[in-house]
């Protein structure tokens, strides 16, 4: 447990470090006024949600959402892996222009990958759940299961630089050694989701602003705190940085 309150105290530190970078993912705020233009999404506790059913009675416009989300996946695992490698390379000094110049974008591409067929796979599931009778809570609960165990997926492909399914069963690998680790990340971002979501509350009360300050703070916050976090405790699978920094 103490290696685990050290990575938490160094994640904070790694925040202030890569503020700038965090900041990045502000820039989705814009996806975010674009989404909700369209009665198929909406926003709260942080996070946007269209209906398992906004393929049904497909239009242009529908063709629109979607590529609307390609973009947006696209542009949040660009950011996503820069987050990833801004604390790699705090941990491991690698060489910062080659890799921002040669690599970032191939680890944001593989990332967008991942990203793409694993929405697609759990667009698949939750709308054929919905058909045959699951409610929206049921459905959630399931996918919400089977999304924790892709968890540390980005963080395999920007640390150790594997290709997608090299990256997934590298995933695997790290959460069944490291169990303790998975456990603390999934509980982390919990509290961090709660608190957002009592902070949504607590604004929806005064001003009905609440979901709107959610999904700012969540992208400028929660999700890269939440990558940071993971890429820490990612990290201390080489000896030689867990020594060097998590002590």
């Amino acid at each position: 447990m103490e290696n685990l309150k050290i990575s938490l105290i160094n994640s904070i530190r790694q925040y202030g470090l890569n503020w700038v970078v965090s900041l990045t993912f502000g820039i989705l705020l814009v996806f975010v006024a674009l989404f909700l233009q369209s009665a198929n999404s909406f926003i709260s506790s942080g996070t946007i949600f269209m209906n398992y059913t906004f393929l049904k009675g497909f239009t242009v416009f529908s063709l629109l959402e979607v590529a609307l989300l390609v973009v947006f996946l696209l542009f949040f695992s660009l950011f996503v892996s820069l987050m990833v490698f801004a604390v790699r390379n705090n941990l491991s000094h690698v060489r910062l222009h080659y890799y921002l110049s040669e690599k970032v974008k191939k680890f944001g591409l593989q990332i967008f990958a991942f990203y793409f067929l694993y929405s697609l796979i759990l667009l698949v599931i939750g709308t054929g759940m919905i058909s045959i009778g699951y409610t929206v809570m049921q459905t959630n609960i399931v996918l919400l299961i089977l999304s924790v165990f892709f968890i540390f997926v980005p963080q395999s492909i920007v640390v150790d630089e594997y290709a997608l399914a090299d990256a997934v069963m590298s995933n695997f690998e790290f959460i069944s050694r490291n169990f303790l680790s998975f456990v603390f990340a999934i509980a982390v971002s919990m509290v961090l989701l709660l608190v957002l979501g009592a902070v949504e509350f607590a604004l929806d009360q005064v001003y009905f602003l609440g979901s709107f300050a959610s999904i700012v703070i969540a992208l400028l916050f929660v999700i890269p705190f939440t990558e940071i976090l993971k890429t820490e405790l990612y990290m201390k699978k080489f000896e030689l940085v867990r020594y060097a920094h998590l002590r």
